[in-house]
This record gives C-alpha cells, sequence and structure tokens, in this order.
C-alpha cells in the first residue's frame, strides 16, 4: 500500500499537482468532528472564513456529524444557517475587546497588534474548554484546527483531554507567524510533532511545516475548494455589479480583490496599471477589499496621477463576489512575500476567479503555481514585477478570444480539480490516516 504521506526529494523539490488527483476513500470509524477556527462568517453576508464553512457543510453532507468552534467577535452571531453545528466561545466579557480571529488581531498581517498579547491566555483557555464539551457532547472521532497560530494550543489540549487525534490545517499566516520569533518556532514544532494530521493548502507550506518539525508521512497537500456552480450560474449579473462601480459598460475592467495587507502586492498592481493604461486608457481598475494598508493604496494612485481610474469600493459582502468576478475583463493577483516572509498559501479568490471563467495574471509565489497552469488556464509572472503584470494584463485585454478561452479553461480546471466534494474526500482520507495512526503521547 503507497504511502500516504511525501517526502521531501533529494533536490528539495514536490511532485507537480501531487494532490490534485481525483481520489475515493471508504471511512472507517470517523463518525463526527470538531473543527477549532479562528475565523467563521458572522451572518449570511460575511466573507470571513467561508472556506472554512464551505468544507465543514461538505463533510457534513458526506454523513459526518461535524462540529465548528469559533470566537464571538463584538455583536455579530457566527452563521448557524447550515449542517454544522457552530459553537461560540467568549474570551472576553467586553466586547469591544474581542480582536483576536477574523483576521483583527494582526497589524497588516505583519505583527501582532500589541492588546492581543494580553488576550491569548483566556482565549486558548476559553477555545479549549468549549472544544472539549462540545466533543465530550458528541462523541467526536477528531479534532481539526484551522491555523495552526492561534488555534492549534486549544485544539491540541482538547484532543489529548478527549483523547482524539489531532489535525492541523496550515493556510499560510499562520506558518509566518510561527517562523517570525524562537519561541513561537518552539511551540509550532511541538504542536507539528504532535499532530496526527497536517493538511497545508501548498507544497511552499508543506516544505516549511517539516522545517518547523512536522513529520514528513503526517502532512497532505490538499488545496481550498471553491463552489463553481455559484460563480457560473446565469443569476450572476456582471453589468449590474458594474454600474454601482460607475464602470461603463464598454470600459475594460482589471479587478483585483483581497485584505488590504501588504502580502497581496496591490502596490504592485496600481503600479502596473499606469503603464496598462498607455495601451488602453479606457480601463478602470477596482481593488476590492479593506486593510490597513486602504489610505496608503489611494495615495500611491494619486501620486502616480491615476487616481481617477482606479476604484477602492471596500469590503464586499459575500453573496457579491460572484458578481464581482462576472464584471471583470481580467482578474489580477499580485500577491508578494512582504518584508516579514509572509505570503498567501493559496489565495481563495484565485480559485473564484477560476470559478467565474475570468482570465487571470498572477505571481509566481505560494501554492499559486499549483492551481495555475502558465499559458493555459492564466498567466504566471514574477512577483514585485510591476512591468511583467502590465504586459500581461494589456496582452489580454487585447487578445479577445484567447482570453476568454483562458477564462474557460480556468473554469473547467476549477471543477475537475478544486470542486468542495473532492477536496473534503482529501480531508477525510486524512482523519481516516490519522484515526488509524499510533497515538501520539
Amino acid at each position: 500500500m503507497p504511502s500516504r504521506g511525501w517526502f521531501p526529494p533529494k533536490d528539495g523539490k514536490l511532485p507537480a499537482q501531487r494532490n490534485l488527483a481525483p481520489v475515493t476513500t471508504v471511512r472507517s470509524k470517523v463518525h463526527a468532528v470538531t473543527m477549532v477556527t479562528s475565523s467563521y462568517p458572522r451572518h449570511k453576508y460575511d466573507g470571513a472564513g467561508v472556506f472554512v464553512k464551505s468544507l465543514a457543510e461538505q463533510i457534513a453532507r458526506d454523513g459526518l456529524a461535524v462540529d465548528v468552534v469559533a470566537p464571538a467577535a463584538g455583536r455579530a452571531r457566527a452563521d448557524r444557517d447550515g449542517l454544522a453545528r457552530v459553537h461560540e466561545f467568549r474570551y472576553s466579557p467586553i466586547r469591544r475587546t474581542r480582536i483576536l480571529g477574523y483576521g483583527q488581531a494582526m497589524v497588516a498581517d505583519r505583527k501582532l497588534r500589541a492588546a492581543s498579547y494580553a488576550l491569548i491566555g483566556p482565549y486558548v483557555l476559553s477555545q479549549a474548554l468549549t472544544t472539549i464539551v462540545v466533543g465530550r457532547r458528541q462523541r467526536t472521532s477528531v479534532v481539526h484546527a484551522h491555523w495552526l497560530l492561534p488555534n492549534g494550543p486549544a485544539a491540541a489540549l482538547a484532543a489529548l483531554v478527549l483523547r482524539v487525534p489531532l489535525v492541523i490545517s496550515l493556510h499560510g499566516t499562520d506558518v509566518t507567524l510561527a517562523e517570525s520569533r524562537p519561541a513561537y518556532s518552539r511551540l509550532a514544532g511541538w504542536l507539528l510533532r504532535r499532530a496526527s494530521g497536517i493538511i497545508s493548502c501548498s507544497q511552499d507550506l508543506a516544505h516549511r511545516a517539516v522545517r518547523l518539525g512536522a513529520k514528513p508521512r503526517s502532512v497532505e497537500v490538499v488545496p481550498y475548494g471553491v463552489d463553481v456552480g455559484l460563480f457560473e450560474s446565469r443569476c450572476v449579473d456582471g453589468m449590474a455589479r458594474r454600474a454601482e462601480l460607475a464602470v461603463p459598460p464598454e470600459a475594460k475592467l482589471v479587478l483585483g480583490y483581497g485584505r488590504l495587507v501588504a502580502k497581496k502586492g496591490f502596490a504592485d498592481l496600481i503600479s502596473a496599471f499606469r503603464d496598462v493604461l498607455a495601451r488602453h486608457p479606457e480601463a478602470i481598475l477596482v481593488i476590492a477589499g479593506d486593510g490597513d494598508l486602504r489610505g496608503d493604496l489611494v495615495s500611491l494612485a494619486s501620486d502616480l496621477g491615476i487616481g481617477n481610474r482606479v476604484r477602492f469600493p471596500g469590503l464586499v459582502q459575500w453573496p457579491d463576489v460572484p458578481g464581482l468576478m462576472a464584471a471583470a475583463d481580467v482578474f489580477v493577483l499580485p500577491s508578494v512575500h512582504d518584508d516579514t516572509g509572509n505570503v498567501d498559501g493559496l489565495p481563495n479568490t484565485l480559485l473564484e476567479a477560476m470559478a467565474a471563467g475570468r482570465p487571470i495574471v498572477a505571481t509566481r509565489v505560494g501554492g499559486v503555481p499549483e492551481a495555475i497552469e502558465h499559458g493555459c488556464t492564466g498567466i504566471l509572472v514574477p512577483e514585485h514585477d510591476a512591468p511583467a503584470i502590465a504586459s500581461s494584463v494589456s496582452s489580454l485585454l487585447s487578445a479577445g478570444d484567447r482570453a476568454r478561452a483562458m477564462g474557460l479553461a480556468a473554469r473547467e480546471a476549477a471543477r475537475l480539480r478544486f470542486s468542495w466534494p473532492e477536496i473534503a474526500r482529501r480531508v477525510e482520507m486524512v482523519y481516516d490516516a490519522a484515526l488509524s495512526a499510533e497515538p501520539v503521547e
């Protein structure tokens, strides 16, 4: 029987698309899973942690009982409309101090906010106790932590008390945080060695997890998924979204979408767009999302003299994302390694653009080259290379049939390789293997 894990080859490279071919699995003793997360949709319009909910819901459809433990955040309530049961934990009695989770604890994804440190202890303790109570009540088979930090410690404690396997999903920022300080690295190494299964969304994160201390055999590369049907529905109205953004029907719309933090590389996209306008003066750039760098990006566009051609619509509600994608002529993912080394694992927005059938320009970082086939489902360029972004975007805006064919190929790739039923089966295989592994003492 082949090994379920992977071994880093001598040349340091992993096989391309190692874990993306269709697979099937038969579950053995797994009947219930408790997911521990720091981000989960707080209402039906919220895009925070949507991929966690999508995975939880699909696993529930496959017949497992799924419970999700998520932090309370302000007045918002976790989205309870679904098959997965959601349990909120409150680590502070004061709503405005609940800043851990939901992308609130870090400054531009680079460092923890000073106020976060005082809340870490209560957060971990409350999260662990809630997980233990839920796990005992539901007789959980596996505790599954999303994000190594901050959720690994509480999940590991709960798994130890419940005497069940621990599975950890790595998403990117958590690994960068673990690498940032020796104390974090030691804690991360202990957690990774304790885990019976580790799920990485990219090969890059898998290598980094092994360097932190994970056993290679315990790591599986499983990408995120996407609901292709949601993005190709005939009900998706891109023209209505264009009107809301004040983009004329005849204008070329270039879209960047994500949190406005350094690792998203939007400064490079704005710089590139000045050159795009030289060839396509009617084009408009939309950078959707919000974050700590919004003011800096607005100023950059103004300083370059293109402020009137760049739109910043702010945070996008989750139901509006398909329309936003449909409105675009080209989608650009300019991700970079920021000055702390932080980088995306596999951005969900990339899979959404693929599902929407958009021609894509993306940088060769993280898990992006594992999802995009250069020249077929998108164009890959080096990071921090604004001229290459400008040239690729301009060529796609002029390509007509070629650009449409690239978008259709991207959609088909999303359908074949990133559907949630397929991704859930891969995760369930990790659960099975974790349950069959030798207990970790």
